[in-house]
C-alpha cells in the first residue's frame, strides 16, 4: 500500500503522513529507505511501508541488500541487526547491539557497538 508522497520542485520533500523519520539511506534515486514509525521504501514514485521495525541506522548496497539496526517492538526494546533480501526482513542475531554499521559489498556487513566489531557475510537466502 502506498504511503506518503513526494512533492517535486527545487527540493524533493517526502511527506510520510504521521511517520516521523529518524534514519535514511539510499543506493540510488529509486532506492531510498527511511525509518520512522515503521520502515519505508521509496521506489522513485512513492513510499511503501515494508516493515514495522523501529530502526536507527541503515546501509543499502542494492534493492535486495539492505541492513539495519532495528527493534521489532514498538517500545524500542530487543534491537538487533536485520537484513532485507528483496522480499522479507530476516533477523541477523548479533552478540551486541550495534551503534553503527556499513556494508563493504552486497552481503557483507561490518558493525560496531563502540567497543568491538562484528563482521558478517551472507552468501545466499535471507
Amino acid at each position: 500500500m502506498p504511503f506518503g508522497r513526494l512533492s517535486r520542485g527545487r527540493d524533493h520533500v517526502a511527506e510520510l503522513d504521521e511517520a516521523s523519520a529518524n534514519a535514511i539511506a539510499e543506493s540510488s534515486p529509486t532506492d531510498v529507505w527511511v525509518s520512522g514509525n515503521g520502515l519505508f521504501h521509496y521506489d522513485g514514485v512513492r513510499f511503501m511501508q515494508v516493515g514495522t521495525q523501529a530502526a536507527f541506522d541503515f546501509h543499502v548496497s542494492a534493492p535486495d541488500d539492505v541492513w539495519t539496526v532495528a527493534s521489532p517492538k514498538p517500545d524500542g526494546f530487543d534491537f538487533d541487526i536485520w537484513r532485507w533480501n528483496g522480499r522479507d526482513w530476516a533477523r541477523q542475531h548479533a552478540p551486541f547491539v550495534p551503534l553503527a554499521l556499513t556494508v563493504a559489498r552486497p552481503g557483507e556487513l561490518w558493525a560496531t557497538p563502540g567497543i568491538g566489531v562484528i563482521h558478517r557475510r551472507v552468501t545466499a537466502g535471507p
